[in-house]
């Protein structure tokens, strides 16, 4: 059942998707009948095998690297993201060590 999801999901971002024209989340999980994220989860699974890629910005979506550069716009994506998790972890321990006298916004 595993494997056949898996390709499933392989198939829809192969038939129906490029850099051009990205598959986005919510036509891919309905294509093959899985939640948001189970769907996220198999792609995840199967970017140990195959180069998906995605973007959030210009219509968003999946689709399988076209190229080199595919690739390293999609690396750059994911640490700019990190490091704003990063900066947002590193003010919120700031607030635990004085949680008590947290300002109010009132």
């Amino acid at each position: 059942m595993e494997e056949e999801l898996r390709v499933r999901v392989l198939n829809e971002i192969r038939n129906n998707a490029s850099k051009l024209y990205p598959i986005k989340l919510s036509k891919l999980k309905d294509n093959v009948g899985l939640s948001s994220r189970e769907t996220k989860r198999i792609i995840s699974d199967l970017r140990n095998d195959y180069p998906i890629v995605a973007k959030e910005v210009e219509g968003g979506g999946y689709w399988l690297a076209e190229d080199e550069a595919d690739i390293v716009d999609f690396i750059q994506m994911i640490e700019r993201r990190r490091d704003g998790y990063q900066n947002t972890l590193h003010k919120m321990y700031a607030f635990l060590t004085d949680y008590g006298n947290i300002p109010s916004i009132l």
